[in-house]
């Protein structure tokens, strides 16, 4: 059997200079200059840098099928037969409904869903998030919450798989995703209490979860709530377990901070 041949990434030495010190990178070709704008889209990446990483793939894919595909598909059946396909979590209930999430068998992502408080009939879809997949190359959904009011059905999706989100909303009560979009979002997000205020965290040019911003929850401006000039720094937003206040959680690994804005008076 031929071996594949690796591909040979090209040499272009440039000279780097830091801290008084200068080394020579040859590959530093590989750093796209536009790599803030490649964090939010990647089908922006150089086109000379993709097509090496997609030989360099080519060739691990290639190298790795002939001897391993049988084991690979041996341990992936093994630890597929380890798992209820149509699993579902157990009913959170709120108000007049049971909330949950549950998984249908061969698909990769769930549906959400709520049914009428003690009963396993009468089941109104939320979020069907392997509908919403298809045909994209990534999806994944951050946080998904209901409003206090049970009038929405708010969650944050990535769909480039550069952690940038985009949060969309539901009207409960005619099924329809409204016309309002939040672009450039942190996975996270939290309804007031009175639902009527929704609390996101803006993602800055350089990935960071920097800004936490309020706008009406059905559409309008922007209002800077926190922002956070450490670079070490990372947000959260959410609601106390008694919904008196709005928190936002400022922390990194050795230093947390807890502000409240009390929810009866959100603005």
């Amino acid at each position: 059997m031929t071996r594949p041949t690796p591909p040979a990434a090209r040499r272009e030495p440039k000279s780097i200079t830091q801290l008084g010190r200068t080394r020579v990178d040859d590959y530093a070709w590989m750093k796209d200059e536009n790599w803030k704008d490649v964090l939010r889209d990647p089908k922006v990446l150089r086109a000379d840098i993709r097509e090496h990483l997609d030989a360099e793939n080519a060739y691990t894919k290639a190298l790795l099928d002939d001897p391993t595909k049988p084991l690979q598909d041996a341990l992936f059946a093994e630890m597929k037969g380890r798992i209820k396909e149509d699993d579902s979590s157990v009913p959170a209930s709120d108000g007049a409904w049971d909330y949950y999430v549950r998984y249908e068998i061969g698909a990769e992502h769930p549906v959400h869903g709520r049914r009428p408080r003690g009963r396993t009939d009468g089941e109104v879809v939320l979020l069907d998030e392997e509908a919403l997949s298809k045909g994209k190359a990534f999806f994944q959904v951050g946080a998904a919450h209901h409003s206090p009011d049970h009038r929405l059905y708010a969650w944050a999706a990535d769909e480039q798989g550069s952690e940038y989100y985009t949060i969309r909303l539901k009207d409960l009560a005619t099924g329809e995703t409204l016309p309002v979009e939040i672009e450039s979002a942190y996975g996270d997000f939290t309804f007031s209490p009175d639902s009527q205020w929704l609390f996101w965290i803006w993602r800055d040019e350089n990935a960071r979860p920097s800004k936490v911003f309020r706008r009406p929850a059905r559409g309008g401006e922007d209002t800077l709530v926190y922002e956070e000039t450490d670079d070490g720094m990372f947000l959260g937003v959410g609601t106390t377990s008694d919904d008196s206040h709005i928190v936002v959680h400022v922390g990194n690994q050795e230093t947390t901070e807890i502000w409240l804005i009390p929810a009866a008076d959100p603005t």
